[in-house]
């Protein structure tokens, strides 16, 4: 029987350390580790391991090794906040792990700085090939964000400068090296943080309190706000309408006829944990909506150039499908959609022409929860007054898949 694997949570220093964590390393014959974390250890008895970029390799070797060795992995912080113990989670039986809490640098932070940190919201950039997810830390009344030698703190803050400059005069603090003789806490306005220089380890903490100082949801924002082709794109009232008739919730979202994408990049902003897959046939379309999610901060969108036709196969199943095309195909697309749709999901297609209208009023009628024509009226300047002009009546087709009894 394979020895079990003890996860350590380090702290941010050796002195963090409990003694059941410094009795697991004792006890171990192999220590795998960054070289930061192995050379707090000097004992001799063990061999020491260290962790590289080649990761899923090296786990693959851990859990051979564990089969007659007893085996210690080290990680900085906690390895349950952004750390190892997930990823060794996810390939090691739960019974094999041993996993040891520890003090994260965000709490070691946070207590020098007295912040009640049980409602912040946390972001990692560290390390990962990701946007900056500037639109949900700039909503979040304190957030704590990672980042690393090339997303420094001072480059995080002018990024978020940069997409809201209203977020100037938010509290921010940097936290570098926390725990070790070279710890460094700065605390300045969010705006005078990029003329500031950091040094290894280093966070950024980003506090609010006026509501100005919060960016606004992403919920039928302006179409200036997107990329996109002539007058090609839903508009933010009828985007708004359209995503509270989804009921959206974690899962995957499928946008499919995307246009400028802007229903489903509002989506992925409103909802954590959603999968967005956005199709479009059109390659400058697609551009722009990869243009679009790369602006919006969004990682978990994926922009699909092809058509519908082709895509959906490879496409996971949905709990949420917006259909902003289609043309003659709509009915067979919104059928098509629905045997793939996830018990207690929603499809939303929209309509302007008469034939598309005429399809869908006839599509799934004992799935169809609503059928609502929506006009917006939009006043435009004449003369020394104004004239209220009529937009393009929509349809929207609201279907509901049942949960099975």
């Amino acid at each position: 029987m394979a020895h079990p694997i003890h996860i350590i949570s380090c702290g941010t220093c050796r002195e963090d350390l409990t003694q059941a964590s410094a009795e697991a390393v004792r006890h171990c014959d192999i220590l795998y580790g960054g070289k930061r974390l192995l050379d707090w250890f000097d004992e001799p008895g063990f061999r020491k391991i260290p962790l590289t970029a080649s990761l899923d390799a090296e786990i693959q070797d851990l859990r051979d090794l564990s089969e007659d060795h007893p085996i210690a992995v080290l990680a900085s912080g906690d390895s349950l906040f952004f750390g190892i113990a997930s990823r060794l989670r996810a390939s090691v039986p739960l019974d094999q792990l041993v996993i040891h809490p520890g003090i994260s640098a965000m709490q070691a932070a946070s207590s020098r700085l007295a912040l009640d940190w049980h409602q912040a919201r946390f972001f990692s950039i560290h390390g990962r090939n990701i946007p900056l997810p500037w639109r949900p830390i700039l909503q979040s009344p304190l957030a704590v964000i990672y980042g690393d030698n090339q997303r420094s703190p001072s480059w995080i803050a002018q990024e978020l400068l940069r997409r809201y400059p209203e977020s100037a005069n938010r509290q921010a603090h940097i936290a570098e090296n926390v725990g070790s003789p070279a710890e460094r806490i700065l605390s300045l306005p969010l705006g005078k943080i990029p003329e500031q220089e950091t040094r290894g380890l280093s966070m950024l903490i980003l506090e609010g309190k006026n509501s100005r100082q919060f960016a606004p949801l992403s919920l039928g924002l302006p179409d200036e706000t997107y990329e996109h082709e002539n007058n090609l794109i839903t508009h933010p009232e009828i985007r708004a309408i359209a995503l509270a008739k989804l009921q959206l919730r974690p899962g995957v979202l499928w946008d499919l006829g995307a246009g400028s994408g802007s229903v489903g990049l509002e989506a992925a902003g409103l909802v954590g944990q959603l999968s967005v897959h956005s199709v479009e046939k059109d390659p400058q379309r697609t551009a722009m909506i990869e243009t679009n999610r790369t602006t919006q901060g969004l990682s978990d969108f994926t922009v699909w150039n092809e058509k519908i036709s082709v895509a959906l196969p490879q496409l996971p199943d949905p709990s949420s499908v917006f259909i902003g095309g289609g043309g003659r195909e709509i009915r067979h697309l919104v059928e098509t959609a629905f045997e793939r749709l996830q018990p207690g999901g929603r499809i939303v297609a929209t309509a302007i022409l008469a034939d598309s209208v005429a399809q869908l009023s006839s599509t799934l009628p004992d799935s169809r929860l609503e059928w609502l024509e929506v006009s917006v009226r939009r006043a435009k300047p004449l003369a020394h007054s104004s004239i209220m002009q009529l937009d393009n009546p929509i349809n929207l087709f609201v279907f509901e898949k049942p949960i099975a009894s």
